[in-house]
């Protein structure tokens, strides 16, 4: 829109242009700075900063001093959580690990008490394992040990560990033949008739038992296994105890230490049990260890 000054027939009129006017105006006009004013708050820029001083712990460049350093670190951190933790069994295992690098990791540990006995006995059987992977004592120090010291070292930890967890019925069979270890003939059935006699052999196979080590009279070692075997028949219906049979003890003596067990013994059921569900207990008694292992051999007696 156009406003025309002067007489719009004279070509000497000007035409003056609104917008060019506004414009004309603002480019004439002092502009007033509106935005609010600070009120004492400081921009990014204007802060005036000032250094923090932070401690930082020196990294080594030496490998063994850098692992030694990390190992330190990750020993107090899994101690803490053995320690805070309601099951510190991982942690203890980790450190269990650590001690290749750093013996007696597990002292501190062990020493507070927060293992069980039977916990104590498995950390250590796996902490030892885990060392006699390292031949520290070899030419060449520090290597992986062989297959033959490994091999050895576990044999005496497999010792231990059922020394600690005790004697233990591996098999147990009424037999009507036994030839030796794993060599026995069972019964088709424990199902008997009632009214008659019945002999059989009970086959039992045990492991984890101890053996007392002596000298013999030639000065060599000697290794003693002595166990007693009670058996108890037991009427299931009212758990009547019907029929023993006297702890009776079986001793072996050998110049190398056994790895296989096993014993056998005659018996006779009576012909007077009534028709119906028994159990024969058979209970093993180490003497030389005191551990004691059961075990059950269900019979029936049925009518003929």
């Amino acid at each position: 829109m156009y406003k025309t000054i002067a007489d719009p027939d004279d070509e000497s009129a000007v035409r003056v242009s609104l917008s060019d006017a506004a414009t004309s105006d603002l480019e004439n006009t002092e502009i007033q700075d509106e935005s609010p004013k600070t009120t004492g708050i400081q921009g990014p820029d204007e802060i005036e900063s000032s250094p923090i001083e932070v401690a930082i712990e020196p990294v080594s460049t030496d490998p063994l001093a850098r692992k030694d350093q990390l190992v330190d670190e990750l020993i107090d951190v899994l101690t803490e959580l053995a320690q805070s933790e309601n099951d510190p069994g991982a942690s203890a295992i980790a450190l269990a690990g650590l001690e290749t690098l750093r013996p007696d990791t597990l002292k501190s540990l062990l020493d507070q008490g927060l293992l069980s006995d039977a916990e104590r006995a498995s950390l250590d059987a796996v902490s030892q394992m885990l060392r006699s992977m390292v031949n520290n004592s070899s030419a060449g120090s520090g290597t992986i040990a062989s297959p033959t010291e490994v091999s050895g070292m576990l044999e005496r930890i497999q010792r231990d560990l059922n020394a600690k967890a005790g004697l233990k019925i591996t098999n147990v069979h009424l037999c009507t033949r036994v030839s030796g270890y794993g060599q026995f003939e069972p019964f088709p059935t424990n199902t008997f008739i009632a009214g008659r006699t019945q002999r059989a052999i009970v086959y039992v196979e045990v492991e984890r038992f101890a053996q007392r080590e002596t000298t013999g009279s030639d000065g060599s070692p000697r290794f003693g296994v002595e166990l007693t075997q009670r058996l108890e028949l037991y009427h299931v219906a009212d758990d009547l105890n019907i029929w023993n049979r006297a702890a009776e003890t079986d001793k072996t003596t050998s110049r190398n230490r056994l790895r296989d067990y096993y014993l056998i013994n005659q018996i006779t059921l009576p012909s007077n049990l009534g028709v119906g569900k028994y159990t024969l207990k058979v209970v093993m008694h180490d003497t030389v260890s005191g551990q004691v292992a059961e075990a059950i051999i269900p019979i029936e007696i049925v009518s003929g």
